[in-house]
C-alpha cells in the first residue's frame, strides 16, 4: 500500500516541469530513498519582472542556473514531505538529485564543433605549404588499409591514381554481374580511367556530344574549364594521396601514426570528435538523508525558503554554486541494502521462507518454494543444499544422508532421484557430495536440433519419429512423479495453486523444453497429417500447463478444424478463465464466438465477438467480416442479438459465461500481488502486479505512469 501511495503522489505532483523519479522503501527499518533528475537551466525563465523598475529584466545564465538549483532542491523537500506523510513508520527519507548534464553536453559539443571548424579552415589555409599533415609513408597501402566489404569504399583514403575498379566480393558478385551485364570490359575500363580526368578533356570527351552542343553550352564548358584551371592552380603542390583526413566511419579506424597524433595534440586522447560521439553524462547534484523530527521542525520554521541552508543542516553532499562543498562523493544509491527489505530480491526457487495465515491462503502454498517455476534453479539449489549438509560437522553421516534424501523426496524430480545414490554414498563416507550433472534437458535439446536437421533435409517421417520417441521417454519418466507441470510465469503458478492444485499434491516441474517439444510436434503434425494427429501432443500441453492460456487456445484451434464444436467451446472457456492478458482474452472470445455460432447460439456468438473487439480493438483482422455476416444471418432469422458492449456483457452473464476481466483469476492475482509486496517477495510480485494492472476495463493495458513508478520500485 505504501509503494502504491507514494507512486500516486509522485505522479500527481503539479509541477511546471516533469522529472524522472525512482524510489525504494524498506518500512521494516523505516528507510525510504528517492532519486530524481533535475530541471536544467534551459527550463528556467529567460527573464523576470522587476518590481522596482516595473519592467522585464533578462536573466543571465548564472542567474538561471541558480534558479534551477533552488527549484530542484525545493522539489526534493516536497518529495521528502510526501514520503514522511504517507506512513508514520518512515523515520528517514534519503533524497538523491542527479543532473542529466544536458546543458553541459550541448556546451561541450558547441565548443568541439567550433574547434573542428577552426582546425579544418586552418588545414585548408596550410594546404600549399609543407605543414599539411600526412598519413604515413609510401609503404602504406594505397587504399588506406581498408578491408572487407568493397561497398564501404567511401572511407578509403586512396588518391586519384588508385585502381578504378576491383574484383567484387563473393556476396556482391551477383549484383555486380547484373549491373555490368550490358557493359563490356573495355567500356567499363574506359569509363573508369576517364573518371579520373576532367570531363572537358578532348582525349576522353564524346565527339558527338561536342558537335551537337550549342553556343551557350560551349560558354558553360569554357567557364567550367576556367574554374577547373583555377582550382588546379590552388591545389598545386598538394599530394592528396598522403593527406590523412580520416574520420572513423562504421566502426573502422584509420591508421594514424603516433608522431602525427602527438603533432595534433591527440596523444592524451583529446580528440574533439569524442565529445560529439559521446552522450550526456549524469552527475550528482545533491544527496541528503532527512530524519523525521528534525525535518518537521525545519519545515515548520523555514518551509521551502532557504533550501540550501536546510540541506546543509542535514549534512548534505551538495555540488552546486553558492554552497560550501561537503562530502563531494554521493552518500548513497538506490541499490543500497538499507533501502530494500532483506531477501526481497530472492527467487522463490532459491528461498526457504515459510508462509502462514493469510499469505498461505492467498498464494496457495505454505512455503515460498511452492511458487517455483524454474526446474533448473530448484536442482541447483538441491546441489547447494547437499554441499552445505556435507560441510556440517555437527551432524552424523546417517542424519546427513536422511536429510539429503528428504530434499530429493520433496523435489520429486526423476533425474534427481536417479542421481541420489551418489549423494547418499558420499555423505555416508563423510566426503563432500559430487557436483551433479543434469543432462535430461540437454539431451532433449540435442534431439530437437537433430529433428530439425532431418526435417530440413527432407526426412520428415524420421524427424517426427525421432523427436516423438525422445519426448515419449521423458513423459514416461514424469508419469509417476506426482503432478508434472510447466509454468510460464509466477502469476500462473499462483493461479494454478488456487484453482487446480489439490491439498496433498506434489507438484514436479518438468524441463521447459519438454513443453516446447510437444508444441513443435503438434504444429508440424497439424500441418502435415491433420489436426487429429496433433491432438495427443496438445492434450499433453494442457495436462502440463492447465493455467497457461496458450495451451487451451492451440487445442481449441485444432478442435475447430475437426469441427468438434463442443470440445472447442470448452477449450475456449478454459483459456478465458485463466487469461491474465487482454490479447489472450480477446482471442479466446474470438474462437469462442465461432464455436457458439456453429452450435447455433447466435446471441452468445455476437456477444463474444463484441467482447473480443472491445478488449483488444483491431487486433483480429477477420473479426469484423465474420461479425457482419453473423448479424445478417441473425437478422434474416429474426434472432435478437446484443448490439453494444453493455448488452454483450449482460448476455454472457445470463449464460453463466466469463465476463473478462471480472473473472475469478482477477481477484486471485490482485490479492496475491498485494500479499507478495507486503511480504517483500518482489520477484513474483512484479509479475503478479503487472497481471493485476492489466486486468481492468481501461482502454490501455492498465500500466499508467503511477503504476509504472510502482513497478520500478520493486526492482533491485
Amino acid at each position: 500500500m505504501y509503494r502504491q501511495t507514494v507512486s500516486t503522489l509522485l505522479r500527481r505532483l503539479r509541477l511546471p516541469y516533469r522529472f524522472d523519479t525512482e524510489f525504494r522503501s524498506n518500512l521494516s527499518e523505516g528507510n525510504v530513498a528517492v532519486s530524481f533528475t533535475t530541471a536544467g537551466r534551459t527550463m528556467m525563465p529567460a527573464s523576470r519582472y522587476d518590481e522596482r523598475s516595473h519592467a522585464w529584466v533578462s536573466l543571465s545564465d548564472e542567474e538561471r542556473t541558480a534558479m534551477s538549483e533552488r527549484y530542484n532542491l525545493r522539489v526534493g523537500l516536497i518529495i521528502a514531505a510526501l514520503c514522511f506523510g504517507a506512513d508514520e513508520s518512515v523515520n528517514n527519507v534519503s533524497i538523491r538529485i542527479d543532473s542529466m548534464g544536458l546543458e553541459e553536453a550541448v556546451a561541450q559539443q558547441d565548443s568541439a564543433i567550433s574547434k573542428l571548424m577552426a582546425q579544418a579552415l586552418g588545414a585548408f589555409e596550410r594546404m600549399p605549404s609543407a605543414d599539411m599533415r600526412r598519413g604515413g609513408s609510401k609503404a602504406d597501402p594505397k587504399d588506406g588499409d581498408i578491408h572487407g566489404d568493397p561497398t564501404h569504399s567511401g572511407s578509403m583514403t586512396a588518391g586519384s591514381d588508385a585502381m578504378p575498379f576491383a574484383q567484387p566480393s563473393a556476396q556482391d558478385s551477383s549484383a555486380s554481374d547484373e549491373a555490368n551485364s550490358s557493359v563490356s570490359p573495355n567500356e567499363d575500363s574506359d569509363e573508369g580511367v576517364g573518371s579520373a580526368r576532367p570531363s572537358g578533356d578532348g582525349e576522353n570527351g564524346n565527339s558527338d556530344d561536342a558537335d551537337s552542343s550549342d553556343g551557350q553550352s560551349g560558354d558553360t564548358n569554357r567557364d567550367e574549364d576556367q574554374t577547373d584551371a583555377q582550382f588546379e592552380d590552388l591545389m598545386k603542390g598538394v599530394d592528396f594521396d598522403s593527406i590523412a583526413l580520416s574520420v572513423p566511419q562504421g566502426g573502422q579506424q584509420g591508421t594514424i601514426d603516433a608522431d602525427n597524433e602527438a603533432e595534433d595534440g591527440h596523444e592524451d586522447g583529446n580528440d574533439p570528435l569524442a565529445v560529439l560521439r559521446s552522450g550526456p553524462t549524469a552527475h550528482n547534484m545533491a544527496t541528503v538523508t532527512f530524519t523525521r523530527e528534525a525535518f518537521m521542525r525545519h519545515l515548520k520554521t523555514d518551509g521551502l525558503n532557504n533550501p540550501i541552508a536546510t540541506y546543509s543542516a542535514f549534512g548534505a553532499s551538495l555540488n552546486i554554486n553558492g554552497a560550501i562543498p561537503r562530502n563531494p562523493n554521493p552518500q548513497f544509491t538506490l541499490r543500497d541494502k538499507r533501502f530494500s527489505p532483506l531477501g526481497s530480491q530472492e527467487e522463490p526457487e532459491l528461498s526457504d521462507v515459510t508462509l502462514n495465515g493469510e499469505a498461505s491462503r492467498v498464494l496457495g502454498t505454505d512455503n515460498i518454494t511452492g511458487l517455483s517455476i524454474q526446474r533448473a534453479d530448484l536442482l541447483q539449489r538441491a546441489v547447494s543444499d547437499f554441499h552445505r549438509i556435507a560441510a556440517d560437522e555437527s551432524m552424523p553421516s546417517v542424519s546427513k544422508a536422511q536429510r539429503a534424501m528428504a530434499i530429493v523426496e520433496a523435489n520429486g524430480d526423476p533425474e534427481l532421484n536417479r542421481l541420489a545414490p551418489a549423494v547418499s554414498s558420499a555423505l555416508i563416507d563423510g566426503v563432500d557430495t559430487p557436483d551433479l550433472d543434469f543432462t535430461l534437458a540437454k539431451d532433449l535439446d540435442a534431439q530437437r536440433v537433430k529433428a530439425r536437421d532431418l526435417l530440413f533435409s527432407g526426412q520428415v517421417d524420421q524427424a517426427i519419429a525421432s523427436l516423438d520417441e525422445a519426448v515419449s521417454k521423458i513423459d514416461a519418466l514424469y508419469a509417476g512423479t506426482g503432478a508434472p507441470r510447466y509454468f510460464n510465469s509466477y502469476a500462473e503458478r499462483v493461479v494454478y495453486n488456487r484453482l487446480f492444485a489439490t491439498s496433498d499434491e506434489r507438484t514436479v516441474l518438468i524441463p521447459d523444453n519438454l513443453f516446447y517439444a510437444h508444441m513443435e510436434l503438434a504444429d508440424i503434425l497439424a500441418q502435415l497429417q491433420g489436426a487429429k494427429a496433433a491432438l495427443p501432443h496438445l492434450n499433453m500441453m494442457v495436462s502440463y500447463a492447465p493455467a497457461y492460456p496458450l495451451s487451451h487456445m492451440r487445442l481449441a484451434v485444432q478442435l475447430a478444424r475437426e469441427e468438434d464444436w463442443n470440445s472447442a467451446r470448452a477449450a475456449c472457456l478454459n483459456a478465458l478463465r485463466v487469461s491474465l492478458d487482454r490479447d489472450d482474452a480477446a482471442y479466446a472470445y474470438y474462437r469462442l464466438a465461432y464455436a457458439e455460432w456453429m452450435l447455433g447460439d447466435f446471441d452468445v456468438a455476437v456477444a463474444c465477438y463484441i467482447m473480443s473487439e472491445h478488449i483488444s480493438p483491431g487486433k483480429i483482422a477477420s473479426l469484423d467480416g465474420e461479425l457482419q455476416e453473423l448479424l445478417a444471418r441473425a437478422e434474416s432469422q429474426c434472432i435478437l442479438v446484443p448490439v453494444s458492449f453493455e448488452s454483450a456483457q449482460q448476455v454472457l452473464a445470463s449464460h453463466d459465461l466469463p465476463v473478462w476481466p471480472h473473472t475469478e483469476v482477477a481477484d486471485i492475482v490482485r490479492e496475491a500481488a498485494k500479499v507478495s509486496v507486503d511480504k517483500a517477495m518482489f520477484v513474483p510480485a512484479r509479475t503478479l502486479s503487472v497481471a493485476a494492472a492489466r486486468m481492468d476495463d481501461s482502454a490501455d493495458d492498465g500500466i499508467d505512469m503511477a503504476q509504472a513508478q510502482f513497478l520500478r520500485s520493486l526492482n533491485a
